[in-house]
């Protein structure tokens, strides 16, 4: 019985969705003005977690095949038939529609809209483009970035600049996120034969491709940590950005070691968009506390 339920947590990705709902906290905090609605938030965590966790679980479902040809992925549950398909499907679904009735009822519309198309496009667009294009990953950021438009759009009906700005943030760091997991597991993609960019074109184009996307990731977030942000939390955490962008610099060294340089910028990008969410979360509790 503690397998069987080991494995339907599992195929949630639970440290994924839960990462996600983090973004989506700190999105909340941007439009945050005045006294914090803890029902609110938690009503908008609970239904994007259920539907978050029904799009792993429609990837995992029509990725069952792909899954089966890479050593990363052959021990998910519908791969060794933990779960049987059907009901993994229905499952999938089951959470689907508590987290849509839920947020309809408990939300508003703009909450409801952007949760569904980081629903679509992380489930059903993303999952087949990762078949035929090397684009995907591109694809794949628009429902990883949309996380703090949901959160913010629980306490506005409308977007400003600030929060389109750190949508992109969101787009740019996720691809050289993406890009080093899958120089990571390069192996398992050519044997699923699946078309990430290093097998199209090269690793050394892929390399180029990660330094353009943090070099423009910085640049990005200097801008709105500088307009946005206190300024000691500004220059301790530029320093990490410029780190991570030295990094990626590294990686056009000869005699690389290529697992070790992918881990350190796969490692770095975590450490950094973590203390990202984490500083605008606190920066605005600074900022509300002293207005008051």
């Amino acid at each position: 019985m503690h397998s069987l339920i080991s494995s339907y947590i599992e195929i949630i990705k639970p440290r994924i969705v839960f990462g996600n709902l983090i973004s989506l906290i700190a999105g909340f905090f941007v439009a945050l003005k005045g006294e914090i609605s803890y029902s609110l938030l938690v009503n908008v965590l609970l239904g994007v977690f259920f539907i978050t966790a029904s799009a792993s679980i429609f990837n995992n479902y029509f990725d069952r095949n792909i899954d089966s040809l890479m050593k990363r992925t052959k021990n998910r549950v519908l791969v060794t038939k933990e779960i049987n398909t059907n009901f993994a499907l229905i499952y999938g679904i089951l959470l689907f529609l508590i987290g849509f009735i839920w947020l309809l009822l408990k939300t508003n519309k703009l909450v409801l809209f952007f949760t569904l198309f980081g629903f679509i496009f992380y489930a059903l667009i993303y999952t087949y483009t990762k078949r035929v294009t090397s684009y995907s990953i591109l694809i794949g950021s628009l429902s990883g970035a949309v996380l703090p438009l949901i959160g913010y759009c629980a306490l506005s009906s409308a977007l400003n600049l600030e929060i389109i700005i750190l949508f992109f943030i969101f787009i740019l760091w996720q691809m050289p996120h993406s890009y080093c997991i899958i120089l990571l597991h390069l192996n398992d993609y050519r044997s699923a034969k699946i078309p990430v960019l290093p097998l199209i074109k090269s690793i050394y184009i892929t390399k180029i491709h990660i330094f353009i996307y943090i070099f423009f990731f910085i640049i990005l977030k200097f801008f709105y940590f500088f307009k946005y942000i206190k300024h000691h939390f500004f220059f301790i955490h530029n320093f990490l950005d410029i780190l991570w962008f030295f990094l990626s610099i590294i990686g056009f060294k000869d005699n690389l070691n290529e697992k070790i340089w992918s881990r350190s910028i796969f490692i770095f990008s975590i450490i950094i968009i973590m203390l990202t969410n984490i500083i605008i979360i606190y920066n605005k509790l600074v900022i509300l506390y002293f207005n008051n």
